[in-house]
């Protein structure tokens, strides 16, 4: 008499095939534990839901599987790194006032403009 796979089993057995489906790649290493979730080199480690697979569990496990399986699939590192601001102290700096402005330099309409906001 065969043994019957349980829940938990089936559910990985789906979601390492949907992750190499999606990914483009049949020798992706797909393992389940109960640490953070993690993508090295090609080996995924998702989260392992509770016998019971919750659904809070279930949508972890596959938002997790998904997200890595698709920046496998679609990362470039070439375009990364060609597309990185700058690195070190000025390259932060740069970003982070290009985002909310400077003080000395010419702003666009009320951008900037401090003395509306609320204490």
């Amino acid at each position: 008499m065969a043994d019957k796979e349980s829940p938990v089993d089936v559910f990985k057995r789906a979601l390492t095939a949907a992750a190499r489906a999606v990914a483009h790649d049949k020798e992706l290493s797909v393992t389940f534990g109960a640490d953070v979730p993690t993508m090295q080199a090609g080996r995924v480690r998702l989260p392992l839901p509770a016998r019971e697979l919750p659904a809070q569990a279930v949508a972890r496990a596959r938002g997790a599987a998904d997200g890595f399986a698709l920046h496998l699939r679609h990362h470039d590192q070439r375009i990364h790194n060609a597309l990185m601001p700058g690195a070190g102290p000025r390259g932060v700096r740069s970003r982070r006032t290009s985002a909310r402005g400077s003080p000395r330099r010419a702003t666009h309409g009320r951008d900037g403009d401090e003395s509306r906001c609320r204490p």
